[in-house]
């Protein structure tokens, strides 16, 4: 626990110990790979990567990889990864999405290669991610998956509510609609109430 007295100091805080960590995994003789989905958090891994290896090392290149859903799907985050692409001026290499989801196969396999023993429905994408990186001359992949459960739980409005913060866990059951579609944070709100 980091104990903060505001917002801004909160967010220093994670933002040093978020860059702390990814530079303790870019220490490699070989480019380090990175799966950028185009969202928040492997795309802030990719682009602390790239300005952690412009400006003190740790390894010689960062590859991005994506892999893509259908364009003009709810999936569909190029729009990110060009941003990416322009601010840092490299390209990230893209798979196609829906060529590569389909029943859960290796869980032996799977749970051998991640960080926790899980079975991911997205482990053709993840192995295929993996071997590209591989031919790339990565030995190393970081990745975001699952960032979004470890970063954005509403498992706080307890917490608010335990409390009494009433008026403050409606203001923050409302704003869900702001960052997700309608069915999503519909679908977020249910626990809390």
């Amino acid at each position: 626990r980091v104990p903060c007295t505001s917002f801004g100091e909160y967010a220093e805080a994670f933002h040093e110990r978020f860059a702390e960590a990814v530079r303790r995994r870019m220490r490699s003789a070989y480019p380090v790979a990175v799966s950028v989905s185009g969202g928040l958090d492997s795309s802030a891994i990719f682009c602390q990567a790239e300005a952690l290896r412009r400006g003190a090392g740790g390894c010689p290149a960062v590859l991005g990889f994506s892999y893509v859903g259908p364009e003009g799907s709810t999936s569909d985050e190029r729009a990110y990864l060009e941003e990416i692409e322009r601010a840092y001026d490299v390209t990230i290499a893209r798979m196609d999405l829906a060529a590569l989801v389909g029943m859960t196969p290796d869980a032996r396999l799977q749970a051998w290669h991640g960080e926790v023993p899980l079975v991911d429905y997205l482990w053709p994408l993840t192995h295929h991610l993996q071997a590209a990186a591989g031919a790339a001359g990565a030995r190393r992949l970081l990745s975001g998956h699952w960032g979004d459960q470890v970063l954005h739980s509403t498992a706080y409005f307890a917490d608010l509510l335990r409390a009494g913060a009433w008026r403050t866990a409606a203001r923050h059951a409302k704003a869900l609609g702001d960052w997700f579609l309608p069915g999503e944070a519909r679908h977020l709100r249910r626990p809390a109430v």
